[in-house]
């Protein structure tokens, strides 16, 4: 899908870009929506457009005007990028369509397998302080944490079944796991209900973009809001400390959580761990639910279908891999020395 010139003349208008100078490059790396680069007379942007699936319940804009909020209030003490802002508003609504700008970085997204000891540092001083800033939103709800029921992985499964769909016999070797995560999340639910601050909550590499002096620029607050400290400095630790095999480097870990640690205090014991861990598990099993419906609601030969796909295969692959091994090294690396 690209933008009619039409839609780029009014966005250009809307945000007073200037005018479009070139033709608009789309941006790869989007797994849920789509972006362009727009090179203007003013300067270079990107443009976003919000998946429609996402955007067909009202609260889903007002999430994202809120999201921004956040990102604008943390400018101060990370380096985030919100968007731009046209008429009082960081979304702009063309009949369905909801699109949002942004200025250009030049930088680009590191690779799983080439993230460095630097890298690991940078990024758990940026969490550390995020949530060191503790401050508070009137207008931001405790966001409810949900998981498909049993029953619903079932009925996916029986689904995948009858369309003969390898991913099926992938899902349903791994249903146990699934199962079992599901009890361990409810065991640790009232826990990850607790100790909320505001937070990116996506803090992984897709989201972080590192320019040629190695600044980071963080991009995508669009699941900005509140969340369990330890849940969120576990996940965002494990992003930045596995390679593409799902394998944890341990060394990483322990200095990830000793940066943060230098300026954050967090309370660590087993509970709190294994709360983060199902915290993080039950954020893969909404992941893996959402790939599989658009697998089953797309047409086969589809974008969407084969994003789909490759998204739940990885995902089935990743989790008994990872929950093999993350309570043993997060419990080794935590423990006072």
């Amino acid at each position: 899908m690209s933008l009619n010139n039409e839609t780029i003349n009014k966005i250009c208008r809307a945000y007073q870009l200037g005018k479009s100078i070139a033709e608009i490059l789309s941006v790869s790396g989007g797994l849920l929506h789509q972006a362009w680069q727009l090179k203007t007379t003013r300067g270079v942007y990107i443009i976003k457009q919000l998946n429609p699936d996402i955007m067909e319940k009202n609260s889903s804009l007002q999430r994202y005007r809120t999201a921004e909020e956040i990102s604008q209030l943390l400018q101060n003490v990370t380096p985030s990028v919100p968007a731009l802002y046209c008429y009082d508003d960081v979304l702009f609504i063309d009949d369905n369509d909801v699109f949002m700008v942004f200025p250009y970085i030049h930088g680009k997204i590191i690779k799983q397998d080439d993230i460095t000891s630097e890298h690991v540092s940078t990024i758990a001083a940026v969490l550390s302080f995020i949530h060191n800033s503790k401050f508070e939103l009137a207008n931001v709800a405790a966001t409810e944490i949900e998981i498909p029921s049993t029953e619903h992985w079932k009925n996916l499964l029986y689904k995948l079944q009858q369309r003969k769909l390898s991913v099926g016999r992938k899902l349903d070797a791994i249903l146990p796991d699934i199962i079992n995560i599901t009890q361990q999340f409810h065991n640790y639910l009232p826990l990850l209900q607790e100790n909320l601050i505001i937070s990116h909550r996506d803090l992984d590499p897709k989201n972080v973009l590192w320019d040629k002096n190695q600044n980071c620029h963080i991009i995508d607050w669009e699941s900005a809001g509140y969340i369990n400290q330890v849940k969120d400095l576990v996940v965002t630790a494990i992003y930045w400390c596995i390679d593409s095999r799902f394998i944890i480097n341990e060394l990483y870990l322990a200095k990830f959580i000793k940066v943060y640690s230098k300026t954050s205090s967090i309370n660590f014991n087993n509970d709190n761990i294994k709360a983060g861990i199902a915290g993080l598990f039950a954020d893969w099993l909404n992941w893996l639910a959402y790939n599989i419906d658009r697998i089953l609601s797309s047409d086969p030969q589809s974008y969407t279908t084969m994003l789909g796909l490759n998204e739940a295969q990885k995902t089935i692959h990743a989790i008994p891999i990872l929950n093999a091994q993350i309570y043993s090294i997060l419990q080794s690396v935590t423990q006072p020395r």
